[in-house]
């Protein structure tokens, strides 16, 4: 949201505090001291001029009468203005506070339909996300930011954390400038999807490896991040799961102690973006239903890019791949729940038909067992994009995805989903 938005929130709180800082019954008072001040003023100066003074003790008691009233008079007017003055600066340094606020946010609601079976979401109308956020400067060299989105569980009628960090600039500049550190619940940064915002992204959801590895995007941890001419580096140790992890949902924070080491690198010049990313932790025990999961190294490596004017002027693609170590997150346990080499990786292309409409396809796959058939997912999208307004567009989005791995459960491994979702940004 935009910071003259933003202030419209809070103006009729700050018209309430101005109209504290000088009420009718204050002003009345201001003026009457006032005219009393000149009165008093005009009859000394009068009484003055009346040549009486040097020879009658009457006109010498009546002047001093009439000053110490101007005395009195003069005092109660300086003591007025002066907590007049003192609420304008309060209501001042009120507004001033407001205008490092920036809020701000987006509402995506949607129908869906799939033929997936074993899947619970059946030709149904729901809120996607209803994501709630703001952003203070609370020095020229430190900011913060808070979001939660309202639209979490099987219902979408829960509420959960989003982002809670602090950022610190440690570049020494009188402004956040191109070395920052953050503090607490963040994106991990990691490829380029994960902390890309789902308001920005042309098909309705990340690829189906991000999804599952990486729920929520989120974990809670210290990142630092340089920002140079052509390109930045990142750097963070966090909580080796994310916070919505099947393995660390409902339970303390940092299961078993573990920790994870992420680092990032990426060139920017033009039109072209080329990243390298690198996680390295350990996956901690997990125990459930009587039986544990044993611990297992959690590592991946992440390459992708992004380049806009691809052979057209309108075409963008981006890429991503990912080879790494894990076992599939899951909220059972059993003992042969080992870590197990896999893969994943997708190719998506942006096609700006007009200044307001868009055509996306993405073509993805993930093998989460290198080491055995027969349980790959692959997956092809399509999706027309309308902007209606600079603040909302409407996605329409059809995806086929083939999933080895269900033909054993379900008898079934192809599959449709259908999205119509309508996006409001405020």
């Amino acid at each position: 949201m935009s910071r003259p938005r933003a202030l419209a929130l809070v103006v009729p709180f700050l018209l309430i505090a101005t109209a504290q800082a000088q009420s009718p019954d204050q002003r009345a008072e201001l003026n009457s001291l006032r005219a009393a001040a000149e009165a008093k003023t005009k009859e000394i100066g009068k009484l003055a001029q009346s040549g009486q003074l040097p020879t009658s003790d009457e006109a010498l008691k009546l002047l001093q009468q009439m000053v110490d009233e101007l005395k009195q008079i003069r005092e109660r007017l300086n003591a007025l203005e002066e907590k007049v003055s003192g609420n304008q600066k309060a209501t001042d340094r009120a507004i001033q506070a407001v205008s490092r606020v920036r809020w701000g946010g987006y509402l995506q609601y949607q129908y869906q339909d799939t033929d997936r079976l074993g899947f619970s979401q059946f030709d149904a109308f729901r809120f996607r996300r209803v994501r709630i956020g703001l952003e203070a400067d609370v020095s020229p060299r430190l900011a913060g930011r808070v979001s939660f989105d309202l639209a979490t569980g099987t219902n979408q009628t829960q509420e959960q954390l989003r982002d809670a960090w602090i950022v610190y600039d440690v570049s020494g500049g009188a402004k956040l400038g191109r070395d920052r550190a953050y503090f607490g619940q963040m994106a991990l940064p990691l490829g380029y999807e994960l902390e890309r915002s789902s308001a920005d992204r042309e098909l309705p959801e990340r690829s189906q490896y991000n999804q599952i590895l990486f729920p929520t995007e989120r974990s809670r941890g210290v990142k630092i991040r340089r920002e140079g001419r052509d390109g930045l580096f990142q750097a963070a140790v966090m909580n080796a799961l994310t916070i919505n992890d099947p393995e660390q949902a409902n339970l303390a924070p940092g299961p078993g102690n573990k920790l994870a080491g992420m680092a990032q690198a990426r060139y920017v010049k033009g039109n072209t973006s080329v990243g390298a990313s690198y996680f390295g932790g350990d996956r901690p025990d997990y125990a459930a239903g009587g039986a544990v999961s044993p611990e297992v190294k959690r590592q991946f490596a992440y390459l992708d890019f992004e380049q806009r004017a691809f052979l057209l002027p309108r075409l963008t693609i981006r890429g991503e791949l990912m080879r790494g170590n894990d076992r599939l997150p899951s909220a059972t346990a059993a003992v042969d729940k080992v870590d197990r080499p896999m893969a994943g990786y997708h190719l998506m292309g942006a096609y700006q038909l007009s200044s307001l409409d868009r055509l996306a396809f993405r073509w993805e796959h993930f093998d989460p067992n290198l080491d055995a058939g027969g349980n790959a997912l692959h997956g092809l999208g399509l999706a027309y994009i309308r902007e209606l307004t600079p603040q909302s567009r409407v996605t329409f989005a059809h995806e086929i995805f083939v999933d080895q791995a269900r033909a054993s459960t379900f008898g079934q491994t192809r599959y449709g989903l259908t999205t119509l979702r309508l996006q409001l940004r405020f």
